[in-house]
């Protein structure tokens, strides 16, 4: 510490006296110096000049004595800058300023009176007088008595009196003040107390929420001294992990020195062995981020593991801690930096920072014997997904493609087309549907409606995408599989009612951990049941479960995390789903607040640099935990991942039934128009169903089909429908015969007349005779005519009518049949006589 005396000056003007003291400031104050105490009554005239100087920013402090600050008041001078501190016998409360001169008369009067009393009756007549001309001299009985006021004690009056070797008290109390920002301007705040314990008169200092100079929460930067604190830990991997020092009798980087508890099976004969402990080095994600604060809050520490080796659990019956919070109770540490797991007790106990990595409880197992399950040809797809592909999937589509052939106009029509001509039934639907899932290459019946032909190519889309996903995982499931305990979380009946299973289920934890705590408080029968198995710490709870004495192990997730990837033989894993969400915490004992904001600003600032999720990445990572994440895409498929091949099928049904009334429109009234310009049959060619619709021979086939189609549904219909095409025959026959003779009659009259007219006439031949150019008579012409007019008459055997059996056996000569062959609309063939159908009829 450097002194510097500014000698002021009372003749020179305020400009002068600043810009000198400007000057002097600039020329003697060191280049390292950051703390500046002043003692003056001519404060503010140097704080102006320090702030010309460049000296009262944020990087500078000061400190003002109780002569430079005065009387304080509610509001500070300008002069005065943000985070300046002062120490003062005096308040800005008048009333503390009355207590302090009671105080004062107090021990005054107390020394007085005891000092008296300890002369015992004996005077002390000084020798001087007050005459002015008789030279002074020393009073010998004055020194006597100032020792005897000086080594006066009372500490247990009411006012405790006592002084040092120079003769002050010690009894005294100061008020620390600190500049903080009042809305728009400046004002003293008390931020604490210097004063002396009651009966001890030992000093004590208490802080609280100060505030730095440029309004800041630490310190400035450069301080003369480095802040030291004493950090107690717990072994935790990976937080905190204990190792040898080097054969240099140092650690390697990044490990820290730190003081174990001695163990002799442990460290032997330890040189370094003192007070029960040894010195050791610590390494971890929490030595890391202790290494982070240290540069940047600029602090040493003295590292050491509690005496008690465990986080900290308050008794029930007597309510005391232990571990970790015990320490911090009692003043053992100052800060504790482990995986210490923030808890509602705890933080009753204790300050906490804000959490720098979050966990929760989570549960590990350990894989069984390896074995090949019995029905892995079913395990690519959970239950869920077979009953929706199998069955709901596979019936819906069968039962849409022949709903869909059953109402289409070129299926099944509604049951008008005959069996012979399109076989197609509901079974037959679900057959192609089965062969066309499986790939099978059999014979099926396929639709000819183009909605189910549509909706047979959209589930052939289907089964291609179940084919290509089920012997895609088909594979992970056949191969020799690790069994393990899945429980769904601290839920699982396992867990809750480990009697039940058959042998009764093991778990454990560990002993004074926030995990016993949680279950003790919230699962008390699983912690009463649970008692028996916990450990000591998380390697023996795993060694147990890799030898089988326990079959799951509840902890914290990330310390789990941590053992699961760099377990050996990546036998562990985590199951079920974390619960009890907290955070790890920097700890403190209470009223350390200043302490405490610092570093929540400081790990705010480090989470979002994204420093704590490197520190997170780099230790809670590990091979095996790798491996465990990527073969989790190799587990059963549900019905969520099966969700697009399901809205495909119901997209198909949707679109097959609009095609379906697409091809009822066409069939009403499109096929009508598109027949009139469609004049070469271009429309075969696109669609020989299309062609087909747009011909006349079709047209024809359909009526005849529709007439075919309408038949009776009983005998009684049918015999009455017998007889009346019967009757309507018959008719038609006797039609026939009376044409037949009408133009016989007329024949033979025209014949007639025409005779007689040639026997005595010159005239032409009536139409229908023919001249003879050979000179033949005309008698012989009008014979011939005759005999063909003799050809018209009635057939002489009746035949059948062509409602019976559209044909009537006879067996006519060989010049009836003749005969039979010249009329258009009678064919003879095997015996049999068929009559010419008109379209007209049909």
């Amino acid at each position: 510490m450097k002194e510097i005396i500014f000698e002021y000056d009372d003749t020179e003007s305020y400009p002068d006296m600043t810009k000198r003291a400007v000057q002097f400031l600039k020329r003697e104050t060191p280049k390292d110096n950051r703390i500046f105490l002043l003692h003056s009554s001519e404060a503010k005239t140097l704080l102006d000049a320090a702030a010309e100087a460049g000296l009262t920013t944020y990087k500078y402090l000061w400190i003002l004595t109780s002569q430079s600050i005065g009387i304080p008041t509610k509001r500070a001078s300008r002069s005065f800058p943000v985070g300046t501190i002062g120490v003062s016998y005096l308040s800005t409360d008048s009333d503390y300023v009355d207590s302090v001169y009671k105080k004062a008369v107090e021990i005054g009067v107390a020394t007085w009176v005891g000092a008296l009393q300890k002369l015992n009756g004996r005077v002390l007549q000084p020798d001087f007088t007050c005459n002015t001309s008789v030279p002074a001299s020393q009073w010998i009985g004055g020194q006597e008595l100032y020792t005897i006021m000086r080594n006066f004690e009372d500490l247990r009056g009411t006012v405790p009196v006592s002084f040092d070797q120079n003769g002050l008290s010690r009894n005294v109390e100061l008020n620390v003040l600190n500049v903080q920002v009042d809305g728009y301007s400046n004002a003293w705040s008390e931020i604490g107390r210097w004063y002396a314990e009651e009966r001890t008169l030992n000093p004590k200092l208490e802080l609280k929420g100060i505030t730095w100079p440029g309004d800041k929460k630490i310190p400035p930067r450069g301080r003369p001294e480095r802040r030291f604190f004493s950090i107690a830990t717990l072994e935790e991997e990976p937080y905190v992990m204990y190792t040898k020092r080097n054969e240099k009798g140092a650690c390697n980087p990044p490990a820290v020195s730190c003081r174990i508890v001695y163990n002799r099976t442990l460290h032997g004969d330890d040189p370094t062995a003192a007070n029960g402990t040894v010195q050791w080095c610590c390494a971890g994600l929490s030595i890391d981020l202790l290494q982070i604060l240290r540069t940047r809050l600029e602090f040493d520490y003295d590292l050491f593991e509690v005496p008690d080796r465990t986080c900290g659990v308050k008794d029930q019956n007597t309510g005391k801690w232990n571990g970790l919070i015990k320490t911090l109770q009692e003043g053992g540490a100052d800060m504790a930096l482990t995986s210490l797991q923030i808890t509602p007790n705890r933080a009753e106990a204790v300050e906490f920072t804000v959490p720098y990595l979050e966990t929760g409880t989570a549960i590990i197992v350990s894989l069984r014997n390896d074995t090949i399950s019995a029905y892995a040809i079913l395990e690519p797809y959970d239950y869920g997904a077979w009953c929706l592909i199998l069955f709901i999937s596979v019936h819906s589509v069968g039962a849409s493609i022949f709903i869909f052939e059953w109402l289409s106009p070129r299926g099944l029509d509604q049951g008008r087309t005959p069996m012979r001509e399109h076989s197609f039934s509901l079974f037959r639907s679900f057959w192609l549907i089965w062969a066309m899932l499986f790939g099978a290459a059999v014979s099926a019946d396929n639709p000819r409606g183009v909605s189910a032909r549509f909706m047979g190519n959209v589930w052939a889309l289907f089964a291609l995408v179940f084919l290509a996903s089920y012997t895609a995982n088909l594979a992970a499931f056949m191969i020799t599989k690790n069994t393990y305990y899945d429980l769904e979380g601290i839920t699982d009946w396992r867990l809750n009612s480990p009697l039940k299973h058959q042998p009764p289920f093991k778990f454990a934890t560990v002993f004074n951990s926030s995990t016993e705590e949680n279950l003790r408080d919230n699962h008390p029968s699983m912690y009463e049941y649970m008692t028996d198995f916990n450990t000591q710490n998380i390697k023996e709870a795993v060694n147990l479960l890799r030898r089988g004495q326990i079959q799951a192990f509840i902890y914290d997730a990330s310390p789990l995390q941590f053992q699961v990837g760099i377990d050996k033989n990546c036998q562990l894993m985590l199951v079920g789903k974390p619960y009890a969400m907290s955070g790890y915490a920097v700890a403190f004992p209470k009223g350390q607040t200043e302490l405490k904001e610092e570093m929540d600003d400081l790990i705010l600032e480090l989470q979002d640099d994204g420093e704590l999720e490197r520190l997170r990445k780099y230790w809670l990572s590990g091979p095996c935990y790798s491996k465990q994440r990527i073969g989790q895409s190799s587990q059963r498929l549900r019905e969520l991942n099966f969700t697009s091949a399901f809205i495909l099928l119901a997209s198909g049904i949707v679109l097959g039934g609009l095609l379906l009334v697409m091809e009822h429109l066409y069939f009403r009234f499109g096929r009508k128009y598109l027949k009139k310009y469609d004049k070469c049959g271009c429309c075969a060619l696109v669609s020989i169903s299309m062609g087909k619709s747009l011909t006349f021979e079709q047209t024809i086939m359909e009526a005849i089909d529709l007439k075919k189609r309408h038949k009776c549904k009983n005998p009684i219909c049918e015999t009455s429908l017998w007889k009346i095409r019967h009757e309507l025959d018959l008719a038609l026959l006797k039609i026939e015969k009376l044409n037949k003779e009408l133009r016989r009659e007329k024949n033979l009259n025209a014949l007639t007349s025409s005779r007689h007219e040639a026997e005595g006439s010159s005239d032409p031949l009536p139409i229908g005779w023919k001249d003879n150019e050979a000179g033949a008579g005309s008698s012989d012409a009008i014979d011939a005519k005759h005999a063909e007019v003799e050809n018209l008459r009635p057939e002489t055997n009746m035949r059948r009518s062509p409602s019976y059996t559209q044909a009537v056996t006879s067996d006519p000569t060989s010049e009836s049949e003749a005969q039979l062959q010249e009329y258009s609309d009678l064919r003879y063939n095997d015996g049999k006589v068929y009559q010419k159908v008109d379209n007209d009829e049909v």
